[in-house]
């Protein structure tokens, strides 16, 4: 007979510390692994939450009025400019209608926006009438929609410009509207 040892219930083929220890390195390395990665993911996030400070900055810091819609022209980000021009409530102007900062007797309203933006069109030169917080203010805007490299809409800009029948320039305003 020979003296070659045959696996059984008790006895496997493979010592059990080989196994164990077998075990325990993979562990280490995919342990060592997730932690390189989460590392990664830490650094990036500060990058992101660096650049996303400094663009808060700017837009805080702009003398323009910036306010950013959604695809149903509801408010979702604006500046301080923004917040000084319109009417105060206690949610700010986040979430409201881009119709609600747009004064009922304005010639262009929000609805000639969004059909602006469904054409792909731009708009120049267009009077707006705005519900400022000191009562209806005239702008003349220029406006176009932005699109990302795959032709989707994912903005809509516009900027202040002046009458000639105002005396008084008109304030800046910048508004982009992402959609």
């Amino acid at each position: 007979m020979t003296d070659a040892v045959q696996p059984t219930a008790s006895r496997p083929l493979v010592d059990d510390d080989q196994l164990w220890l077998s075990v325990m390195n993979k562990m280490d390395e995919t342990w060592a692994e997730l932690v390189g990665q989460q590392v990664e993911l830490e650094r990036k996030n500060a990058e992101l939450e660096g650049a996303h400070a400094f663009m808060a900055g700017v837009f805080d810091s702009m003398s323009d009025v910036l306010v950013a819609c959604d695809t149903a022209l509801r408010v979702v980000r604006t500046n301080q400019a923004a917040e000084r021009l319109f009417p105060a409530s206690a949610d700010g102007l986040v979430g409201r209608l881009l119709a609600e900062l747009v004064d009922p007797c304005s010639p262009t309203t929000a609805a000639d926006v969004a059909n602006t933006i469904v054409r792909r069109q731009r708009l120049e030169d267009r009077e707006f009438i705005l519900a400022a917080a000191g009562g209806p203010m005239p702008f003349a805007v220029n406006g176009t929609v932005l699109y990302d490299g795959r032709g989707a809409r994912q903005a809509w800009f516009w900027r202040h410009g002046r009458w000639a029948n105002c005396a008084a320039p008109i304030p800046n305003w910048t508004v982009r509207i992402a959609v």
